[in-house]
């Protein structure tokens, strides 16, 4: 039987980061499940596809005044022999478009550089979020996961969106991997003690704290 290469407490974490993981995933099932509820609901009341088209073929009855336009087109066509050069002259006029494409890899550039993600969405900032960074930022030091765990719980009750401390565990780890790993708005550290301890980037480099920012 092999060895496994990590610690109890590293197994541990990367347990609760998938129990984290699946109840994300179930959130978005429930979303998702929701939205096609509500669409089924609008399409048994939708308006039908086809009634546009009947009006456009009603507003055509009273057309043949138009032919008599189309004739008199068709006999101010014939000296229209100049139009052609106004075409080349179109044609040549067209030549000098290129830029427009130097302007679309200009829009291209600014999107991948944008402040929103791929789907054009500004990142949303959650109240689970604000919890953990102000616990972390008015600690002014570094915490281990049971420090912040009861700073954010403390704020969850106050906020009146505490439910239970399995809860907010996951909510916390939930937060810590979009934070720590996405966003880099924090950083995780070696802890002497068990797991990890979470602070701002600048108050450590390499996974090692500064001493005064130490938990």
């Amino acid at each position: 039987m092999k060895k496994s290469k990590l610690t109890k407490s590293q197994i541990k974490d990367l347990i609760e980061d998938y129990k984290s993981e699946v109840e994300k995933l179930n959130y978005r099932l429930a979303n998702v499940k929701e939205t096609l509820k509500s669409l089924r609901a609008d399409l048994k009341t939708a308006p039908d596809d086809t009634k546009p088209a009947t009006k456009k073929t009603t507003a055509k009855k009273p057309g043949r005044p138009k032919k008599a336009a189309t004739a008199e087109k068709a006999t101010a066509k014939k000296p229209g022999r100049p139009k052609k050069a106004a075409t080349a002259e179109k044609a040549t006029a067209k030549k000098p478009g290129r830029p427009k494409k130097a302007a679309t890899a200009e829009k291209a550039t600014a999107t991948k550089t944008g402040a929103k993600d791929k789907r054009g969405r500004k990142p949303i900032v959650t109240a689970w979020d604000k919890f953990v960074k102000e616990a972390i930022e008015e600690a002014k030091k570094a915490l281990h996961s049971a420090a912040l765990f009861e700073a954010v719980k403390k704020k969850a009750q106050a906020a009146k969106l505490y439910d239970n401390d399995a809860k907010v565990k996951a909510r916390i780890n939930a937060t810590l991997q979009k934070l720590v790993n996405r966003k880099k708005e924090l950083a995780k550290f070696k802890h002497t003690g068990r797991g990890y301890a979470y602070g701002l980037p600048s108050w450590g480099k390499g996974g090692k704290l500064k001493a005064e920012y130490k938990a």
